[in-house]
């Protein structure tokens, strides 16, 4: 609805500054002043040509075309009609041209004052955990695409994950949803408490570290910190390329059969 809305506007915005361009153009060609000049031969000895006279001015020594009296009155330089056409059809070009494309950018502009790449605050950390623990260990939060996983410092001796915990004051690591293969939506498998997809058999431990498949490297994160009143902030405005093969901290072997 706030997209629509500023559409609409920059449409009309451009649309009336077309017709005050409009406005303005013929306003001047109407203005324009004519060169005086006397019929017969012009200034520059041209015989024939195109002169325009003007009308004495009335009263004085009679109303003749030539006379003694004051200075005539300039004639107005009217448009003729294809010109008129001609510009018309331009301008209108213009403006039509003009609303597409600000259309366009306003429609494809990102808006980050929420959804995905804005900064999102979830919850507060402690109920997000209680919600992690409840639902097997994981839990999804579709307006930023990430899966959240509890994260313990512990596990991860050299803080490789430090930049991406709020220098591991975060409990709580956010995973991007899709595989870094194809692309695809990557389901947690309750049985084996680890990350498999289903498309082309990749596999990631809970942290989202690979152990398996065809897929480059881990899964891709974002970035969290923990506010003032401990409520967990999520980053999405940057998506951080998950860890090389072999490169994870958590040690987990599957706890269970594998889905894929």
């Amino acid at each position: 609805m706030t997209t629509f809305a500023i559409v609409l506007a920059v449409l009309l915005a451009t649309l009336f500054a077309a017709a005050l361009v409009s406005r303005w153009w013929l306003r001047r060609a109407m203005l324009r002043p004519v060169r005086p000049a006397v019929a017969g031969a012009g200034a520059d000895g041209c015989e024939g040509c195109p002169q325009v006279s003007l009308m004495a001015a009335a009263g004085g020594g009679g109303g003749g075309t030539s006379g003694g009296g004051g200075g005539g009155k300039k004639s107005r330089n009217l448009p003729d009609r294809r010109s008129f056409l001609r510009a018309g059809l331009g301008l209108s070009a213009f403006g039509a041209l003009g609303g597409f494309g600000a259309a366009s950018i306003a429609f494809l502009w990102p808006d980050l004052r929420g959804g995905f790449g804005a900064v999102f605050e979830v919850d507060d950390e402690d109920a997000l955990l209680s919600e992690i623990d409840a639902n097997n260990g994981r839990l999804s939060y579709p307006p930023g695409r990430a899966l959240l996983v509890r994260y313990d410092p512990e596990d991860d001796p050299e803080g490789q994950y430090a930049e991406l915990t709020d220098d591991q004051n975060a409990r709580i690591l956010a995973l991007y949803q899709v595989c870094p293969h194809l692309g695809c939506a990557v389901p947690f498998c309750d049985s084996s408490q680890w990350w498999e997809c289903p498309c082309h058999g990749s596999q990631y431990n809970r942290w989202g570290e690979w152990q398996d498949g065809p897929a480059p490297r881990g899964m891709d994160r974002f970035r969290v910190e923990v506010g003032d009143e401990g409520q967990l902030l999520l980053d999405t405005s940057e998506i951080i390329s998950g860890p090389s093969r072999g490169a994870g901290a958590l040690q987990q072997p599957p706890e269970g059969a594998h889905c894929v």
